[in-house]
């Protein structure tokens, strides 16, 4: 079930969010969400030849997918939208797959002699663009909002977690001052 509906969703998305937000499996989610981070982990494996970060990837991303697929439901629900946290982690978890597809196969690609890197290039536009729009319309259906929330909602998710990296960033700095200081002076 898992690689069927992996297979729809680079296929037709917009039939597969249409057939998640009507059955709302969240095994098939969670499915979808392991493999997709192997597949990012495999990619990661393959590129930088270093299992430790392979695997690190394989379970910081399971866990901060965790914890977009909440911030997402928390932000659309704020907003006026219907779902709950199945609807926000699917939102992640469905955009998440063409990103772990690009990974994958940009790492494969970007060994070949001469057009190694361009290739890569091209996967990795065509399939991180086609996440981000799968990301919108999943965020869209599966919260029943119109386009213009759905479009102030990923602005604030997106804002929100960039000013919250700055935050930690710079409180990290303020406590830790000396860990920066080669770099400084």
């Amino acid at each position: 079930m898992c690689l069927k509906r992996a297979n729809e969703i680079l296929i037709n998305p917009v039939a597969a969010i249409k057939q998640a937000k009507k059955e709302k499996k969240m095994n098939t989610t969670l499915c979808m969400l392991i493999f997709e981070w192997f597949l990012i982990a495999l990619g990661t494996f393959l590129l930088l030849k270093k299992l430790v970060v392979a695997t690190t990837f394989f379970f910081l991303g399971i866990v901060g997918s965790l914890f977009l697929g909440f911030l997402v439901q928390l932000v659309f629900t704020i907003l006026g939208g219907k779902g709950r946290y199945f609807e926000g982690l699917t939102s992640v978890v469905y955009s998440l797959l063409p990103m772990s597809a690009a990974v994958i196969l940009s790492s494969i690609f970007v060994h070949l002699p001469v057009i190694g890197v361009l290739l890569s290039f091209v996967v990795a536009v065509l399939f991180v663009l086609t996440g981000l729009a799968v990301m919108y319309r999943a965020v869209k259906e599966l919260f029943s909002t119109d386009m213009i929330t759905t479009l102030v909602g990923m602005g604030i998710l997106g804002g929100g977690i960039v000013l919250a990296f700055y935050f930690a960033f710079f409180e990290f700095i303020a406590v830790n001052p000396t860990v920066f200081a080669p770099l400084i002076t």
